[in-house]
Parts: structure tokens; sequence; C-alpha cells
């Protein structure tokens, strides 16, 4: 899931062209959206069932 979203990222924002790889790792809208699954499953798996 994580390589698709770089793959999305560079398909779709068009300040990224031209940045190596690793450089999208610094990217802040993928550390927002990493964030966002995270804590919606610790979320889910701590408050669905109660």
């Amino acid at each position: 899931m994580i390589f698709e979203d770089v793959r999305t990222a560079f398909r779709k924002d068009p300040t990224l062209h031209g940045i190596h790889a690793v450089e999208v790792l610094l990217y802040p809208g993928l550390w927002a959206i990493w964030t966002h699954r995270i804590t919606h499953g610790l979320h889910r798996l701590l408050f669905h069932d109660q």
C-alpha cells in the first residue's frame, strides 16, 4: 500500500515531478495519509466494539 501511495502521489501531484523517490518520503501529503490510516485503524481496533 505504501508503494501504491508513492506512485499515486507521483502521478497526480505536479509538484513532485522531477523529485527523486527518496525525497517523496519527506512529502507531507503522504505522511498525512499514512498517519490517518494508522490512527483510523487504531481507533477501530480500540473503540469499534464498545
